[in-house]
């Protein structure tokens, strides 16, 4: 049988994203008239400190109903931190831990190369919509999409947002990584992400708070460290009992806390290939990323619909006959 709690969960780590403030609480009032200045600007600057920062982590639930209440309400919310509250301290440790040594073990150039050509063509893709939306190659590709072109068109801003969100965000490069605060990446960046994809889900007929709605989480029976929630799935249905347990002071579900160790042990065995793996691809993957950003900044440079279609025509040709980097097209600066 599924579990429900576990695929909630799953859900709700993956969704990570929205930006988030906090007050600090007001500072003690100094004595005396001779500092009562001093301690309103200290106050005030520490106010506005703050509120630069996400959201300190709420308090643990009481209860296990409570918990997933609180999970489901973040993502509704649009705050997929919420997730990452719902995890116990240990288990917060241990994918921090995981996201910073995957960006330890990947090679630094290689990857920060990409994240600059990622950048590159998420500029063409907003500058030049225009140019593109209007190629021969791109009405022939589009011809046979089962979206439209106007529907392409129209969503085109939202979906290129969202690649310009991620390729500037604190992963740009893998020194950003090593050093990845999760839980605050849910916070920003991914929770402009997720604000932005429900947006675009609406956009294009598709109503993911209504989908979230039906959900219910009922307490259950209660003993020590376990306890029973009876958990009705979004959209309704017959409601089942699902089986919660307590680890470092958080309840969850009993299948993720069973499968949690094997997990991670998992994952990070597979980290173990990552180093050599990379070696062995770089050479082949930095002479295409070198190609392929020479390509991007050529259709950047473009100022017509002309000069536009002659590169790709070029880059086609190039590509078609095998050669090296894209040859010059006439029409290119």
């Amino acid at each position: 049988m599924i579990r429900l709690t576990r695929t909630v969960a799953i859900v709700g780590l993956s969704a990570a994203f929205a930006i988030t403030g906090c007050n600090k609480d007001e500072a003690e009032k100094a004595g005396g008239a001779a500092k009562a200045g001093a301690s309103t600007a200290a106050a005030a600057g520490s106010k506005a400190a703050a509120a630069a920062q996400p959201a300190a982590a709420p308090a643990p639930a009481a209860t296990a109903d409570a918990a997933m209440t609180a999970l489901m309400d973040g993502i509704k919310a649009k705050k997929p931190e919420a997730a990452w509250d719902f995890m116990p301290a240990s288990y917060q440790k241990d994918v921090t831990g995981l996201v910073q040594e995957i960006g330890g073990q990947l090679d630094a150039e290689l990857y920060d190369k990409t994240m600059v050509v990622v950048g590159k063509a998420t500029k063409v893709l907003k500058e030049k919509k225009d140019f593109i939306l209007n190629s021969k190659l791109a009405e022939q590709a589009i011809a046979g999409a089962p979206v439209p072109k106007e529907v392409i068109s129209k969503n085109w801003d939202a979906v290129v947002g969202m690649l310009d969100t991620l390729a500037s965000s604190e992963i740009k490069t893998a020194a950003g990584l090593k050093g990845l605060d999760v839980r605050a990446f849910l916070a920003g960046t991914g929770g402009k992400l997720m604000a932005d994809g429900f947006a675009l889900a609406a956009a294009m007929g598709q109503d993911p708070m209504k989908a979230l709605e039906g959900f219910k989480a009922e307490a259950g029976t209660v003993e020590g460290d376990k306890a029973t929630v009876k958990l009705t799935a979004p959209g309704g249905g017959e409601a089942k009992d699902e089986t919660f347990v307590k680890v470092d002071g958080k309840w969850i579900p009993e299948d993720m806390a069973k499968d949690w160790t094997n997990a991670m042990a998992e994952a990070k065995k597979n980290l173990g290939g990552l180093p050599e793996q990379m070696k062995q691809m770089k050479p082949m993957a930095m002479g295409m990323l070198t190609q392929a950003e020479a390509a991007i900044d050529k259709l950047g440079a473009a100022k017509s619909q002309e000069e536009f279609d002659g590169v790709i025509v070029g880059l086609v040709a190039s590509m078609q006959g095998g050669g090296g980097a894209p040859q010059p097209t006439p029409n290119v600066p």
